[in-house]
């Protein structure tokens, strides 16, 4: 383990080594062309590593004064200094230490007395250690490439809804359109105009409207009539506001009872979806009762498919058994004399 640890680290300074040599020059990257795969993807967040690094300070030869990060900002951009002066300035710490004491430029100390006393709080290290730059995002100091990508690309949250979609007893076509719907990602008319794609729009199922997809799956007197169904077979009211509310199954549900909700709900979606494609390229009107014979026959052949298991009780059997999904127990415990 000590072995590995210190193989890992010794190829992190390896790595450092390289990218100091090859794109950098006095600590800035370089500006002129380099021939390189992966220079364009570094450089673009190169200044991210020198902004939030801070210098500790040891014999001060490797810390330019003005211009370095070792007081929490870089000196010139705490004095206000333009670019065009501070590129020339390139005295390091020991020309203003003498006999371990500050020397604080007279003109400093008349204008700018907050940031004077920051650099007399600096201690001066007795012993001779060599500076060391250190990453303020974590405890040791050390930035490794896990750091960095977490830091240019924080974590997102989870959306665990996309967990319950995906199923292998739900075929991927029908819950790809429910993702798509979820991402409002689906090829409607309004999306196609934000797409820069102008083209005159009419809801083909209801000829009501333009066509959206909030219309399409949850207003249009069509969609509703099959949330309503859906409704009828669960025996409450499911609010169909959103894909999100849509998705909320209660937790009090089992296993099999949820995966047959939310098949039943994956395909309301893509048979509303099925629907509207016939009607526009096929000129085939599906009405209600077809598209919900066919979502019980899909939502019967996923629920039977499924291995996981229903509670002992009458009111999910009584919803299994409206979807024509045979509900499974878990096993009794099998008793042996003994």
């Amino acid at each position: 383990m000590l072995k590995l640890s210190w193989e890992m680290s010794s190829s992190s300074q390896e790595w450092a080594n390289y990218y100091k040599s090859r794109f950098c020059r006095n600590k800035e990257p370089k500006s002129s062309y380099i021939k390189s795969s992966i220079w364009p993807g570094i450089k673009k967040h190169s200044h991210v590593s020198l902004e939030i690094s801070i210098w500790l300070l040891g014999n001060g030869s490797s810390i330019r004064y003005w211009r370095d990060n070792w007081l929490g900002k870089p000196l010139v951009e705490l004095l206000g200094i333009p670019n065009q002066i501070s590129s020339v300035l390139v005295a390091k710490i020991p020309d203003y230490i003498i006999d371990s004491a500050w020397i604080i430029p007279s003109w400093m100390s008349r204008t700018h007395l907050e940031v004077c006393q920051r650099i007399l709080r600096i201690p001066i290290p007795a012993s001779q250690l060599p500076d060391k730059l250190v990453w303020q995002h974590t405890s040791d100091g050390i930035l490794n490439s896990k750091e960095a990508y977490n830091y240019i690309k924080p974590a997102q949250v989870q959306d665990h809804l996309c967990n319950s979609i995906w199923s292998i007893a739900i075929p991927p076509s029908k819950s790809f359109v429910t993702w798509r719907l979820l991402k409002d990602r689906m090829p409607t008319d309004d999306n196609l105009k934000i797409r820069g794609l102008a083209l005159p729009s009419i809801y083909n199922l209801c000829r009501s409207t333009e066509e959206s997809s909030a219309h399409l799956f949850f207003n249009c007197s069509f969609a509703k009539l099959i949330w309503n169904w859906l409704s009828t077979q669960l025996g409450y009211p499911i609010d169909h506001a959103s894909t999100k509310s849509l998705l909320s199954i209660s937790a009090s549900w089992s296993p099999q009872l949820k995966h047959v909700l939310i098949s039943a709900i994956v395909n309301s979606i893509a048979v509303i979806w099925h629907c509207r494609n016939k009607s526009r390229f096929d000129n085939l009107n599906i009405n209600s009762a077809q598209a919900i014979q066919m979502i019980k026959l899909n939502t019967s052949f996923m629920g039977n498919f499924t291995k996981l298991c229903a509670k002992p009780s009458l009111l999910e059997f009584s919803i299994l058994r409206a979807f024509q999904v045979t509900a499974k127990y878990n096993k009794a415990p099998a008793i042996s004399e003994v």
